[in-house]
């Protein structure tokens, strides 16, 4: 078998190596060298990857280059603290006295264990009336939260997975699923380990991953459209229920807590509960009345009563064919709604009356803040970690089987996103936010702007050549991203309603794409799954 050999810049792609002037903004010579001489499955899709490079224009190739050596950084990084830090032995060694630990809870005289005679009674008894079809996917699916505080992440992972959700997120390898680590949109991980997510955080969490979400509060609804909602659920395995509880108002130590919903038992009217804190307490029965009660009192974070959620399948899972999503997460977001729900349309009512679409598209894009301009990412990074990590594939169907899926994904990405920068580019609203964004940076290129290299890249990526349009037409891939997440935030209703009638009608014109037959569908599908993004964030602002 022969041995892929590290290229040199002579023998890339000709449209790589006359970009000498991109060299300072993306040492790509040095990150493929890199990448090549780690022991990762695209060593032997040497031929295969630099087939999807001469497809590419100049723009996405810089994207896929960035995203490898950020991918290489990351794993550098990783494995330099892995050699730095003490090993959990050591720490354990050094500890003077071991910290109070526990062995599991009794569980009160209120809930029936699963396994007990009791139990396994109900639970024939369910099976018989049809009222456990929920049961047999969760139970698949069953986890154990990562961490004490992880029961609403690991809950919506259950259900993720059980709907079978493509996450489009690595996890392990050259996997795709859902684990708690990948739901991160709405708060950083290691403050939801600290202090949880409330029942608007998970229904965020939830939207934001492509589900249907319905929640109610017992405040909102009657105990007669829960008991029925919970028989519905169970009835089925297209839809599921999660709850949110007081677990004192069951008998149980601690508080507040999250779990999904797998069996009914209709004669007596008990729940089963498939509890995901399994180190504390095993799933059990627990009569619908006493769970209906745990319901009510107020989560002290929200000043609210819990609930539950009945959660669904997207008819529309955008989700799962998204090439770009939002880069905030629910901190910075909260500080962004601000500007973007409040005091921009509170603002709007200052402008003069003459005001075209230019001037407002400039407006707002002025009133953004510079460290919220790249506001939209691309999602290349979720391709690129298995191409880069070390890792084993082999499970039977052979290494070279899993390289070439790996491959092939990455391949009708990046191919998919250069489609979509190409029809973004061709759009009115590009053409506004590009004089816009000239406007706001005083004539200073933006695609040159050193001050946006975050997710964004910063490099002048200007389109010279691509298989999908004439050489005429250029695009800068951080204007394009601008592009639709204004195409998305301009569809707020609010936002019009600050707006003279005139002005308003120009917005809804240019913003009322679904039926544009010159818009493309790849570019309605994005706004459509940022529309989703920005109304289940927006939701859980309004509901904090």
């Amino acid at each position: 078998m022969s041995t892929a050999t590290s290229p040199t810049l002579s023998s890339l792609p000709p449209h790589f190596s006359r970009r000498s002037s991109l060299a300072s903004s993306v040492n790509y010579t040095n990150s493929w060298n890199d990448l090549i001489s780690c022991q990762s499955p695209l060593r032997k899709q040497l031929s295969r990857t630099n087939s999807i490079r001469s497809t590419l224009s100049p723009s996405t190739s810089i994207l896929l280059d960035q995203a490898i050596t950020d991918a290489i950084t990351q794993i550098q990084q990783t494995k330099a603290k892995e050699t730095t830090e003490p090993s959990v032995s050591s720490q354990l060694r050094s500890s003077a006295l071991p910290n109070p630990s526990f062995y599991k809870r009794q569980l009160p005289n209120s809930c029936i264990p699963f396994n007990s005679e009791r139990g396994k009674q109900l639970f024939r008894r369910s099976l018989d009336s049809g009222c456990l079809e929920s049961y047999f996917s969760l139970s698949m699916h069953f986890l154990t939260q990562a961490e004490p505080a992880f029961c609403g992440l690991a809950s919506l992972c259950m259900i993720l997975n059980a709907l079978e959700v493509d996450p489009l997120r690595q996890w392990k390898g050259v996997w795709r699923w859902y684990d708690e680590s990948l739901l991160d949109c709405c708060r950083p991980l290691d403050d939801i380990k600290q202090h949880g997510i409330t029942l608007p955080e998970f229904t965020c969490l939830a939207k934001c991953n492509g589900l249907n979400v319905t929640t109610r509060r017992p405040d909102e609804t009657t105990k007669q459209q829960f008991i029925d909602d919970v028989k519905r659920t169970c009835e089925n395995d297209a839809e599921y229920m999660v709850v949110s509880y007081d677990r004192g108002s069951l008998g149980q130590t601690g508080t507040g807590h999250f779990s999904p919903i797998g069996g009914f038992d209709e004669a007596e009217l008990m729940v089963l509960v498939l509890d995901v804190a399994r180190f504390k307490y095993p799933p059990y029965w627990v009569k619908v009345d006493t769970l209906w009660e745990a319901l009510h009192p107020v989560d002290t974070s929200t000043g609210k009563s819990r609930g539950y959620t009945i959660l669904a399948r997207g008819t529309k899972p955008y989700v799962s064919t998204a090439l770009s999503q939002l880069a905030v997460n629910g901190d910075s977001w909260s500080r962004l709604s601000d500007v973007l729900f409040r005091q921009i349309p509170s603002s709007l009512v200052n402008l003069p009356k003459n005001t075209s679409l230019q001037g407002l598209i400039s407006f707002i894009v002025s009133e953004i803040p510079s460290e919220n301009d790249s506001i939209v990412e691309h999602r290349l990074k979720l391709f690129i970690s298995p191409l880069v990590t070390e890792m084993p594939v082999d499970d039977g169907a052979g290494a070279a089987s899993q390289d070439a899926i790996a491959g092939l994904s990455l391949e009708e990405y990046v191919s998919g996103l250069d489609v979509l920068l190409h029809h973004i580019a061709r759009t009115e609203m590009y053409k506004l936010v590009s004089e816009s964004m000239v406007f706001k940076t005083r004539g200073v290129p933006v695609c040159g702007s050193v001050s946006r290299a975050g997710s964004m890249p910063s490099s002048p990526l200007v389109r010279k050549q691509s298989l999908h349009h004439n050489e005429e037409d250029d695009v800068c891939d951080f204007l394009a991203f601008l592009t639709i997440f204004l195409y998305a935030f301009l569809s707020y209703q609010p936002m019009c309603d600050a707006l003279t009638p005139a002005l308003a009608n120009q917005v809804k014109s240019i913003v009322n794409i679904d039926q544009d037959p010159q818009i493309d569908l790849v570019v309605k599908k994005e706004v459509a799954f940022l529309r989703e993004q920005i109304a289940a964030l927006n939701e859980l602002i309004v509901s904090s």
